[in-house]
């Protein structure tokens, strides 16, 4: 019930940010463009040797700016002050534990954030594919079964995103300034989940560490099932290497929170 509310909380705020999100919107689309280009020239150069064709690179960097929202590189302003100052204490009233309210706020503020832009830029991708077919902006869509997989690692991909960045928020409760190790995460967050380049266009003696941790089940793999470029039992694998991952930080997150619970005092009269 918290996370409905929560969402409908963020759709609101959504609305009355509406040219923050069109801004966002040209941007995002800009520097895909712009970043396609620069691969596709790259790619062109070497086709045998490249691990994704040219359709298959620019199926990628479209999918980088749809999914840009859930990517765990920075937090929630507004809630990372509400726990320094605070003033988290007025929702601590209400009948639910301290890392399930952040938890769903974390998720309906990823969430909405992603489907605000990543539509619109899916659908202009589509639109840029249609109308100028050979300026190789191609956005190559899978067959129904891997749209399904698609599916299915997007939504564990946005929780395990959440639980990254629910546990950057349980710091807040123990030090007074984390500001750079979020900026630290966050910038590790953007290069390992594939936001820079394809993991797959790092050198082969690294791919096998990359393929284990965590960022690259938050964007890499849903792009590649999308693209196509994972075969079902690899997809498959992948799965189930994010529920594993899942399960790992929901433990982390579960315990440090309770320890939290533990401690936390409300004072007032």
């Amino acid at each position: 019930m918290i996370l409905i509310s929560q969402i409908i909380k963020q759709i609101k705020l959504a609305r009355m940010y509406k040219i923050t999100i069109i801004s966002g919107i040209v941007t995002q689309t800009f520097f895909a463009i712009f970043k396609n280009y620069v691969l596709i020239a790259f790619v062109g150069s070497n086709v045998q040797s490249s691990p994704m064709n040219e359709l298959q690179t620019t199926t990628y960097i479209w999918l980088t700016q749809i999914l840009f929202g859930i990517v765990p590189w920075t937090v929630n302003r507004a809630d990372f002050d509400s726990i320094r100052k605070g003033t988290i204490a007025l929702d601590l009233i209400k009948p639910t534990s301290i890392f399930n309210l952040i938890f769903s706020k974390t998720l309906s503020w990823k969430l909405v954030g992603m489907l605000s832009r990543g539509i619109p830029i899916f659908l202009l991708s589509l639109i840029l594919s249609l109308l100028f077919p050979n300026m190789g902006l191609d956005l190559n869509l899978p067959n129904t079964m891997h749209f399904l997989l698609f599916i299915v690692a997007i939504f564990l991909a946005i929780q395990l995103s959440t639980l990254i960045t629910t546990s950057m928020y349980c710091l807040a409760f123990y030090f007074t300034s984390i500001t750079n190790f979020v900026s630290t995460i966050g910038s590790v967050a953007y290069i390992l989940s594939g936001m820079v380049i394809p993991l797959s266009f790092f050198p082969k003696w690294i791919l096998g560490g990359l393929n284990l941790q965590p960022f690259k089940y938050i964007v890499d793999l849903p792009a590649q099932i999308f693209n196509g470029v994972y075969d079902m039992n690899t997809a498959i694998v992948g799965i189930f290497i994010q529920i594993m991952w899942i399960i790992i930080f929901y433990t982390i997150n579960y315990i440090i929170y309770k320890d939290i619970e533990g401690k936390i005092e409300l004072n007032g009269g």
